[in-house]
């Protein structure tokens, strides 16, 4: 009696590896767009304020005169 067995050829083809990695590329974009639409958008939208609500207060410190250097001659004492 014979015994017949068949090696495989060099050539490994994955043949289904690339399709699910495809696959699984394309499921993280769709996720990660409607989790976008989901929660950052209403997010962003929330914290635009309009133009007209604006209200900006700056006070500048009221300073005394500039200080003057001891080591420069051109300084002119301050009253």
């Amino acid at each position: 009696m014979t015994t017949v067995i068949n090696t495989p050829s060099g050539n490994t083809d994955d043949s289904g590896s690339n399709l699910v990695a495809v696959l699984v590329i394309i499921i993280v974009i769709i996720a990660a767009v409607v989790l976008f639409f989901v929660y950052g958008l209403p997010m962003i939208q929330k914290n635009q304020n309009p133009a007209s609500t604006t209200n900006i207060n700056v006070t500048n410190p009221v300073t005394s005169s500039a200080p003057t250097s001891s080591t420069s001659s051109s300084a002119t004492p301050q009253k």
